[in-house]
């Protein structure tokens, strides 16, 4: 059933749309005889959510139907391994597996099959007190999330930086994963939609993150933030982008720099190195970030003829990593990154900076998206999401 609806989604009801900072056109997903739209949702400014959307309730009681699937194909007494993939997200890997390699795909038409294919597994969207969707002058967009908890004045806040390669991903794709995260860490969430490549190369995302990171922390009050815990966190390019703007509040080399330190970075699966030998980490198959996805974005991302060497490029070889803010660093056993991000742990803990250091071996990259069909994954996120909390809440600050 799965495969039949990603490749109903995704060939006969294809409707390639670009958009300006990378793809922001709703995709339409195909439920029998329905369309529904599962991304571009018009989320109002200033508007109270005491309940979802009636679009997300819908999202949800689809993901329901994929969840009740997912139980009913389970083995009743799988073999368990200690570092084998689980049971579901191996289901996951063979739906995908049947589709196009993705990266055979162009950047726009991959844009739209992740945010498509990626959402029956999502964990269900929960009600936040307010979501905003702000545009900056610059043309930058920025979505706010306000936990649905009473503290909220004067409350710590996460700049996410979503994954995706800076080639795909959005504000859609990483809703749910910002809603459960503003709710569970008991803080302000601040999703930032920046430009995505080919189009926009680096540094462009490192500049767009500075950016958005420097006006919230000027309109702190307003927002109801602590700019004294205002953090700085994602999953895979999320995390490569917040390590380089800590890195360069420190020393700022790429033409913008940050207004101040970030309180605490949150990383999880972070990229941290762009050298040839880093983005192959023995997975040409089998996980859905394969080393050709890898060097996939890498050249998509990367200008011509630019050092991958120089430490603004690959944060893991900068000479010091003294000043960093104190940090969590999550890897997984089915990763190309997972050595990537052990390394980064070993190099912040040896420079002195306060790091908890998660791994879970039977997880694969992008686990994040696939908490509504994975009990592990939902678990490790649950585990995340409690190290994020006690990082924004934590009484010292780096």
């Amino acid at each position: 059933m799965l495969r039949v609806f990603v490749r109903n989604v995704l060939v006969w009801r294809f409707r390639g749309n670009a958009c300006r900072r990378g793809g922001s056109g709703g995709p339409d997903a195909v439920f029998g005889r329905f369309r529904l739209q599962v991304g571009a949702m018009n989320v109002p400014e200033n508007v109270a959510a005491p309940r979802l959307p009636w679009r997300l309730r819908l999202v949800n009681w689809f993901r329901r139907r994929v969840r009740r699937w997912f139980q009913w194909r389970a083995p009743a007494n799988p073999a368990v391994d200690a570092n084998s993939l689980t049971w579901q997200q191996s289901r996951v890997v063979k739906v995908v597996a049947g589709l196009i390699p993705a990266h055979r795909l162009p950047p726009f038409v991959l844009r739209r099959a992740y945010r498509i294919s990626t959402t029956p597994f999502h964990i269900d969207a929960v009600p936040v007190r307010t979501c905003r969707n702000l545009r900056l002058d610059s043309g930058l967009r920025l979505r706010v999330y306000t936990p649905a908890s009473a503290a909220v004045s004067g409350a710590p806040a996460l700049m996410f930086y979503h994954g995706g390669g800076c080639v795909i991903g959005d504000l859609e794709t990483h809703d749910t994963l910002c809603r459960h995260l503003a709710n569970q860490s008991e803080q302000h969430v601040i999703a930032v939609d920046y430009r995505l490549a080919p189009r926009h190369r680096f540094p462009a995302q490192a500049l767009d993150a500075i950016e958005a990171f420097n006006w919230v922390a000027g309109e702190a009050a307003s927002l109801g933030i602590d700019v004294n815990r205002l953090g700085v966190g994602g999953d895979s390019a999320g995390g490569y982008l917040s390590t380089l703007l800590c890195q360069q509040a420190l020393n700022p080399t790429l033409g913008g720099q940050p207004a101040r330190m970030p309180a605490y970075q949150w990383l999880v699966y972070p990229a941290v190195d762009f050298r040839e030998e880093a983005v192959t980490g023995g997975f040409p198959s089998g996980v859905v970030l394969t080393d050709e996805l890898m060097r996939y974005f890498g050249e998509h991302v990367i200008p011509p003829g630019l050092d991958v060497t120089r430490p603004d490029v690959s944060p893991l070889l900068a000479e010091s990593l003294a000043g960093m803010p104190r940090g969590m660093v999550l890897t997984v056993g089915h990763d190309p990154l997972c050595m990537q991000g052990r390394n980064y742990v070993e190099r912040l803990r040896g420079a002195g900076v306060a790091t908890t250091h998660l791994h879970f071996p039977r997880l694969m990259h992008e686990f994040v998206s696939m908490g509504g069909v994975c009990p592990d994954s939902r678990a490790a996120l649950g585990v995340a999401s409690e190290t994020l909390r006690d990082l924004a809440w934590a009484d010292t600050y780096t």
